[in-house]
């Protein structure tokens, strides 16, 4: 039903006192279903997530911890919904943090590069942001909502490389 998006389903085999989740015991070794959260927080549901811990849906149980999985899709309104409901920050993964920054990191760089200032440009290569990857410029005051022409990708921005052999 999580997997169909069948919101209402669900909400009825939770009215009917129907069991939310598995005991991790009750799992067979060696298989790795997918529990409700999963489903939910991979595809973005956030009502369905919302519902299934507003039912009690315990996080503790779970194999993989919640916060990693909204961060990583680097969806806020997951994560204050998780945090909300009692996931411990302290659980998610420092690198899942970390490269939920990536995108800032690789805009500072092109920053840097338009200033030519080579210690911001060596700070932000040596916390990891890539020189290759596109990234906006809020100086060339583009549109966010522009949506491309048929069969053309929209423009993000220019990569820290193209910007320093442009010069």
């Amino acid at each position: 039903m999580c997997r169909e998006e069948r919101l209402y389903d669900v909400e009825r085999w939770i009215g009917e006192g129907k069991p939310l989740q598995l005991e991790p015991e009750a799992i067979p070794k060696g298989t790795r279903p997918k529990t409700a959260l999963q489903i939910a927080l991979e595809g973005g549901q956030h009502s369905l997530a919302f519902l299934l811990l507003s039912s009690g849906y315990r996080l503790e149980l779970e194999r993989y911890a919640p916060l990693d999985m909204a961060l990583q899709a680097r969806r806020w309104d997951l994560v204050d919904l998780l945090v909300e409901w009692g996931a411990d920050l302290r659980s998610a993964d420092v690198y899942t943090v970390l490269n939920t920054y990536h995108v800032e990191l690789n805009i500072a760089l092109g920053y840097h590069v338009r200033a030519a200032n080579e210690r911001g440009i060596n700070l932000c290569l040596w916390t990891g942001a890539d020189a290759h990857a596109p990234a906006p410029n809020h100086e060339l005051g583009l549109s966010e909502d522009a949506d491309p022409g048929d069969g053309e990708e929209r423009f993000i921005g220019w990569s820290a490389i193209e910007g320093a052999t442009s010069e």
